[in-house]
């Protein structure tokens, strides 16, 4: 499984777009050169939460933000010089970009229109000819047309072809009003922007997140034949230090870098792994699994994911620290970011899809498998499981399959909508916009009376409480708990005594009545557990252990 999938091709399709509206902002060819790199790399960074979940207004929400936390005024006699930095923000965002009012001032961070709302009044008062909305030439691009991916791209969704129809997604927002029309005169401003820029936004952006990615990735190499400990922080400093000099040499090089190669140079390009393979999970297994991560195979040559090799099949790390392959589980698919394989919190259960295609789960105490019987495979399969264990379900992200839920103590398969959690009685917890007949289901909505929640937050990460009455989920920096029966949100809280640096991936659990654990990384994809007061905020770090990117969390105790 790779992080950075499409990322590449992404670029290439919206470099134009991002360069051109950053320009605007900036009113410097250069200058927004950067602006829409700087946007590009922090996306891509976060790519595998970016991906599926509008990674344009993901990039069009930093390169906002990024400009107005150190705006500069445009050179004297450019048309949006003259206005507030919030206001040439709402004129490039609405009318150049085809943002509605109310979508707008979510992404730029205000989260009131109204302001948005002021400063445009003002810029048409003083630029009215900017914000005439005359009829734009057939010729000229319309930027907000790009929001979809091509049909082609790789990080475009199956039913972004062109032949297919989009069925519901479980993981869209509900239809904002309608783009607003670009302003002619914006779109030819934005024309004026050297064809050099983008093409070069295009090419540097994946290219710094990769290298960066790569150049941490030999830190943790070399760390690994480290023998004192001395030498080890010391290698930490040197490699970390080289890996922001090579960053910044690479935003200030006008010219295409070449990438290193960094492959393997192999004889034999069968998939091998450099140290002797773990013995295969046992029939049986009297200790609780911690976490599961994916094996790696020092090869980039491709293998059979429905039978891998040793190196690349899965791992499950007891408790104790022993390690098992998960020898009857495919390998993740390289084109997606989401590990098919889950583990109960207790540890006791594994979650799989197996080499004959079958989704089992399977209990290691007394070596019992029940599989699911499932009418109508999805793509990228994503678990999810009551906190006893008893009930798993699998959503499938890119399909519009439902979701089979297996009761492992009746070995029975019901079907119902896109699942975000199960009490530990078999109800599921879905978004009440998910069609669904069954009345074990709890229906909640993700907006609340005083509070709007974006429906993004459902995707993944939602952690039911011991009582089952409030849903757990998380953006960025806040936790977002809902009231179960009723749908109204009960809480949003920022996270307390965290310094930004890292960002909330998930809410893992609950750990107790009070307390979520969520999951938090950073730009250099360090992997960190906190423990979240839901009621105030407080946060207190949580021993993550060896837990990285792409791992499955099982039983946790403090």
């Amino acid at each position: 499984m790779t992080k950075h999938d499409g990322l590449s091709q992404f670029a290439a399709d919206h470099a134009e777009w991002f360069a051109r509206s950053a320009y605007l902002l900036a009113g410097d060819p250069e200058r927004a050169r950067d602006l829409a790199i700087q946007a590009l790399v922090t996306t891509g960074r976060r790519w595998s939460v970016h991906r599926w979940n509008r990674p344009v207004e993901a990039v069009l929400s930093t390169l906002y933000r990024a400009y107005l936390v150190g705006p500069a005024e445009p050179p004297a006699g450019f048309p949006l010089a003259g206005m507030s930095p919030l206001g040439r923000v709402a004129v490039v965002a609405q009318f150049h970009d085809g943002l509605d009012p109310h979508r707008a001032a979510q992404l730029v961070g205000t989260w009131m229109p109204g302001a948005l709302q002021e400063e445009t009044e003002r810029v048409r008062a003083t630029h009215p000819h900017l914000l005439d909305l005359g009829e734009l030439p057939a010729t000229e691009p319309r930027p907000h047309e790009a929001i979809e991916a091509p049909g082609d791209s790789p990080w475009a969704a199956p039913w972004q072809a062109d032949d297919l129809a989009a069925p519901p997604s479980p993981w869209t927002a509900p239809p904002s009003p309608a783009p607003l029309a670009p302003s002619p005169a914006l779109v030819r401003l934005a024309a004026e922007l050297p064809v050099a820029v983008p093409m070069d936004v295009a090419q540097t952006a994946p290219r710094l997140v990769l290298r960066r990615r790569l150049v941490m990735r030999s830190v943790f190499t070399t760390l690994s034949f480290a023998g004192a400990g001395a030498f080890v922080a010391l290698t930490i400093v040197a490699l970390s230090a080289l890996a922001n000099s090579v960053e910044r040499a690479a935003q200030r090089a006008d010219a295409p870098i070449s990438e290193p190669d960094l492959t393997p140079t192999e004889l034999d390009p069968t998939p091998t792994a450099e140290e002797p393979q773990l013995d295969p999970l046992p029939e049986r297994l009297d200790e609780p699994i911690s976490r599961a991560y994916q094996g790696f195979c020092n090869s980039d040559a491709p293998y059979d994911t429905r039978k891998p090799p040793e190196c690349a099949q899965w791992r499950l790390v007891g408790k104790s620290g022993t390690e098992w392959r998960l020898d009857a589980s495919q390998a993740a698919k390289q084109t997606t970011t989401v590990p098919d394989v889950a583990v109960s919190q207790d540890g006791r259960r594994v979650a799989y899809l197996d080499t004959q295609n079958d989704y089992v789960v399977r209990d290691l105490a007394t070596g019992k498998y029940k599989t699911f019987a499932i009418q109508l495979h999805g793509s990228d399969p994503e678990f999810v499981s009551s906190r006893n264990g008893r009930y798993f379900a699998v959503n499938f992200l890119q399909s519009g399959a439902d979701s089979p839920m297996l009761d492992f103590t009746k070995g029975r398969t019901t079907y119902g909508a896109w699942t975000m959690a199960i009490t530990d009685d078999g109800k599921r917890v879905i978004d009440e916009s998910m069609a669904s007949e069954a009345s074990s289901d709890t229906k909640i909505k993700l907006a609340g009376r005083r509070f709007r929640v974006d429906a993004e937050v459902s995707i993944s990460g939602a952690a039911l409480s011991p009582d089952g009455r409030t849903l757990a989920v998380a953006d960025d920096e806040r936790v977002i708990t809902l009231d179960t029966r009723t749908g109204h949100v009960t809480k949003l809280r920022r996270l307390v005594d965290e310094d930004g640096a890292q960002e909330i991936d998930t809410v893992e659990r609950w750990l107790n009545a009070n307390e979520v654990m969520v999951r938090l990384s950073d730009e250099d994809d360090e992997v960190y557990l906190a423990a979240v007061d839901v009621h105030t905020g407080k946060t207190r770090d949580l021993d993550a252990g060896d837990l990285e990117y792409g791992d499955v969390l099982g039983a946790f105790t403090e």
